[in-house]
């Protein structure tokens, strides 16, 4: 629940705690709407990317320009940073702990855990 409502208030994007479970843990393998979140948090918008990945290349390369982004960070923990392959797999440990670490970085009043 802290998830969701951290990701629509920092980042507009609305999702349940439902949502965030499988169906949509799909949709963020292919790097286009962890893209959306990291620009929204960032303030500018993710450049280069696949706007319709058909390969898992092409969904790697979404989700290894947003993580190349985040690794800037300084508060942001290496944890997950270099797991693009799980990521672009729509592995839940992965997806979810990135999200979650980015919650830690990027909302520090709202990330009190």
């Amino acid at each position: 629940a802290k998830l969701s409502g951290w990701l629509r208030e920092r980042a507009g994007v609305s999702l349940s705690v439902e949502q965030l479970c499988e169906p949509v843990l799909a949709t963020l393998a292919d790097g286009l709407l962890l893209a959306q979140i990291t620009g929204a948090l960032e303030g500018r918008p993710i450049e280069g990317l696949a706007q319709r990945p058909r390969s898992f290349a092409s969904c790697k390369h979404n989700s290894e320009r947003s993580l190349r982004v985040l690794r800037l960070r300084a508060n942001m923990p290496l944890d997950f940073l270099y797991l693009a392959d799980e990521i672009a797999r729509g592995d839940p440990g992965a997806l979810l702990g990135l999200l979650s670490h980015m919650r830690r970085a990027y909302g520090p009043a709202l990330a009190k855990w």
